[in-house]
């Protein structure tokens, strides 16, 4: 008895693992998690991908961000950011954003204005797991109130 309920505990603990780095890609994931309201940015592929409310980040523009991976929605919290506290919408920027098994670094290459408090982005992320590197992908979006 006791060496199957062994058995069952690793198999429990295998199953909440995340997946092997060579698995590890960036998924799209739809609409806002519940966290994210008023001020935030969002992170797409294309232009499409916004309109149809597919995202691969979303971040609350303090310190949470989002991404899918394998269809599980994983939280990230902002751990730096080079922007001057006095112009968080300069037109270049890093953040990187981690949790325990991930780190994503944000690079946004220009800013836009589109409307009042709102500007358009794009850049690239670079996704790590484990302190090795696993995905990269451009993407445009908007950060904005």
């Amino acid at each position: 008895m006791r060496p199957l309920l062994l058995l069952a505990l690793f198999l429990v603990g295998a199953c909440q693992r995340p997946a092997d780095r060579h698995s590890v890609k960036l998924k799209h994931f739809k609409g806002f998690p519940p966290e994210v309201s008023g001020c935030s940015c969002f992170f797409a592929g294309s232009e499409k991908e916004i309109a149809r409310e597919q995202y691969l980040f979303v971040s609350d523009l303090d310190s949470a961000g989002f991404i899918s991976i394998e269809g599980k929605l994983s939280r990230l919290r902002l751990q730096r950011s080079d922007a001057a506290p006095d112009d968080p919408w300069q037109k270049r920027k890093t953040e990187v954003f981690t949790n325990e098994y991930y780190k994503l670094i944000i690079r946004t290459e220009g800013r836009e204005s589109s409307a009042d408090e709102v500007w358009e982005v794009q850049g690239t992320m670079q996704l790590f797991f484990k302190e090795n590197p696993v995905d990269s992908v451009r993407f445009i979006g908007e950060c904005g109130c």
